[in-house]
């Protein structure tokens, strides 16, 4: 990898219009000097070849600086003024819309959806669509599928409007208030509803009541208006093409670190330039449906993610990817501080993972209790022993548990618990207080302990559910659900075999071209091979509705999806699935 360049933009960013001061009240030097050198280190272990970084406190940028290249063939230098793609950070700005339009009383987030946009209907398993609110869909619990993935990322991308005629064909996968599910469409309904409602054109509303009022004069949706857009590079870190999106208002603006501190600035404390009220602000950052999220590593407002940390103040954030970009906004309204990184590379999440640690920081130089996370930390660094439990309590928690993609027989084997997941065997040794430690089996007897996680069995409303709990962050994560073995009808029978896309359009970025469907140990699985940026197999257990409705199994991301039967105008019988259309071979 060619020598990476650091590089400080003070000068110029003065001469920026509507720019952010740049102060140095407090001495950030040291902190610069630490991330620098850790910065370095994760771009040539993973070989990141561009980032850029802005460090805001109030209204002042005290450090920003870019990394590395945004085009390396052109050797052009990333820089604070180099744009990328920020992917989900899109969402914040759609999310703002959202609220203006209710400061407007143009439209209220606890009626339904459909009231503002009729041209919303989906299919619901789950009783009235009615029961769906703009606050569902901006908090990820309107239980709408996570993504529409035909024609969803596109060299010919279809409007974002024509994604209301795919999700209408889907049906809901949770119901509303119950789960938390990460929605693109979701998103792209916001914005489409924003649309309706204000009679502008969702790009043209954003940069009018958005990004102008906020002096983003480097911000924009349409790649022609770019004038030093960062080009893309694969987990190799090998020059990739950066295929659009159709989902515009759920992932598609370009910026840069310069920009977004602007965006951040104006949702921290007594900030000159605002886009919403102090009251629409303190919603926003207001925990959402409290009762879903016990326990877990983020809680979530109305579009921020709300990170509870011992020790400090309440970190929002949201991170964004595209194919290859990776993005990551975060503030502290109670210190007034913020950050922004981005990166041009797959694998760029190695840096944008540091912007809590980086605020925390900046934090601390302020702050006489610096030393509270470090103290924790070292109290949980015990010695680990297997605690006694009962071979009759092991084998209460026998069972097949589904991640939405993977499915794994839990079994009782030597006084612990053990499974094998895509090929590895995992033990699940029981250490106290309802939990139990992970160790992978390398080639099957090399035990590799993962120190900072827990796995613990719960029941919840007569489910068995196994979370994972992260020592270091104090967060729960669903990572199965236990499901009974249902009947396959003769219909579902009938289905086992191979099938091919039918509707894939010229340009379409395909995840697969093909599936199948396969019994196991008296499961049905969807199996395919996921093609982006590598490949990953998906094993999708299948709950059979009845003989023309099945749906994915596991909570959380990626299931619930269905697979509906429908037909095609010769009679041949289809299956949907996300959009796409599969006919068996």
């Amino acid at each position: 990898m060619k020598k990476i360049v650091f590089r400080s933009f003070v000068i110029s960013l003065v001469l920026i219009a509507g720019s952010l001061s740049i102060t140095a009240q407090t001495d950030y030097s040291n902190l610069k000097l630490e991330f620098r050198k850790e910065i370095a280190k994760k771009m040539k272990k993973s070989k990141i070849k561009g980032a850029s970084i802005a460090l805001v406190v109030g209204d002042s940028i005290v450090w920003s600086e870019g990394f590395g290249y945004a085009d390396v063939e052109n050797k052009i230098e990333a820089s604070s003024e180099t744009q990328y793609r920020i992917g989900s950070v899109t969402k914040l700005f759609t999310g703002i819309a959202v609220m203006q339009l209710q400061e407007k009383n143009q439209l209220n987030i606890n009626e339904p959806v459909s009231k503002f946009f009729p041209k919303f209907n989906i299919k619901s398993r789950f009783g009235s669509i009615d029961e769906i609110t703009p606050r569902n869909v901006m908090t990820h619990t309107a239980g709408l599928p996570c993504d529409i993935m035909r024609g969803f990322v596109s060299e010919q991308a279809e409007s974002y409007m024509k994604e209301i005629d795919y999700l209408n064909k889907e049906y809901t996968i949770y119901a509303p208030n119950t789960v938390h599910a990460y929605s693109n469409p979701g998103y792209n309904l916001l914005g489409c509803m924003v649309e309706e409602i204000s009679n502008t054109p969702y790009k043209d509303y954003i940069k009018q009541n958005i990004f102008d009022v906020l002096g983003m004069n480097n911000s924009f949706f349409n790649e022609l208006d770019a004038t030093g857009l960062a080009v893309a590079y694969n987990r190799k870190g090998e020059l990739a093409n950066e295929i659009p999106i159709r989902e515009v208002p759920a992932g598609e603006i370009k910026s840069t670190v310069i920009d977004l501190s602007k965006f951040i600035t104006s949702h921290l404390p007594n900030s000159e330039r605002t886009i919403l009220t102090k009251e629409s602000y303190c919603e926003m950052r207001k925990v959402q449906f409290d009762e879903l999220y016990e326990g877990a590593f983020s809680k979530i407002g109305l579009t921020w993610f709300i990170r509870e940390s011992e020790g400090y103040d309440n970190i929002y954030e949201h991170g964004g990817a595209t194919l290859y970009h990776r993005a990551k906004v975060a503030i502290c309204p109670e210190q007034n501080i913020g950050i922004v990184i981005l990166t041009n590379s797959s694998r760029g999440g190695a840096i944008t993972s540091m912007s809590t640690k980086i605020l925390k920081k900046a934090i601390a130089l302020n702050s006489e209790e610096s030393d509270k996370i470090v103290e924790e930390k070292k109290e949980r660094k015990k010695s680990i022993k297997k605690a006694h439990i009962s071979s009759d309590e092991l084998n209460k928690l026998n069972g097949v548990y589904a991640l939405p993609g993977v499915i794994y027989e839990v079994t009782t084997k030597k006084k612990c618990l053990t499974t094998r997941i895509q090929g590895f065997r995992m033990d699940m040794i029981y250490v106290g207080n309802n939990e139990f430690l992970p160790i992978l089996k390398l080639l099957n007897f090399i035990p590799i302990k993962n120190k900072t996680a827990r796995f613990i069995f719960k029941k919840e409303g007569g489910e068995t559910i196994i979370y994972q709990k992260d020592l270091e962050n104090n967060g729960l994560s669903i990572i199965g659900q236990r499901f009974e073995k249902a009947q396959i009808t003769d219909k579902w029978e009938q289905r086992i075999g191979k099938y091919k896309v039918v509707n894939s359009k010229t340009g379409d970025f395909n995840l697969f071209d093909s599936m199948e469907i396969v019994k196991e140990n008296d499961i049905l699985i969807l199996k395919t091979t996921v093609k982006l940026d590598g490949e990953q197999v998906m094993e999708m257990g299948l709950g059979i509705l009845s003989d023309d409705l099945a749906y994915v199994l596991g909570k959380g991301r990626q299931g619930g999806y269905s697979v509906a039967v429908e037909y095609d105008e010769e009679g041949n019988e289809l299956l949907r699935f996300t959009g796409f259309l599969l006919m068996k071979e």
